[in-house]
């Protein structure tokens, strides 16, 4: 069996604003305060000949607020709600966003417009 060299996608600490934002990328002088009391989002991932990784995780260091709390849930039943779901071959990921997003939807959380998680006060 040989090697097969991977090319790795850039690891990202993200927090505040800046960690609703896909493949955002820090500018000096411009990047958010390290704050141990805030939610930071670890993004990487790697991309083999046969297959793309995407590893996201949310940690605090401090204690969330319940308004983090409330967010971080919602975002978790819609991850389950993947997990669980039974669709035919070829699905696309376009087919089934719907069903990631609707926790977030139906409370609120994220506007229907929105393509991606951004969690806005109404």
């Amino acid at each position: 069996m040989s090697f097969r060299p991977c090319r790795s996608l850039q690891l990202r600490w993200l927090t505040s604003s800046s960690a609703a934002v896909i493949h955002y990328k820090p500018e000096p002088g411009a990047c958010a305060t390290i704050d141990p009391n805030a939610i930071y989002l670890c993004d990487s991932g790697a991309q083999y000949f046969d297959g793309t990784t995407d590893t996201t995780r949310t940690v605090h260091f401090g204690t969330p607020t319940a308004q983090e709390k409330k967010a971080y849930t919602l975002v978790l039943k819609g991850n389950i709600a993947l997990d669980t779901a039974v669709f035919p071959k070829g699905t696309t990921g376009f087919a089934i966003d719907c069903l990631a997003r609707q926790f977030l939807w139906v409370t609120r959380h994220a506007p229907l417009t929105t393509p991606y998680f951004l969690p806005v006060e109404y």
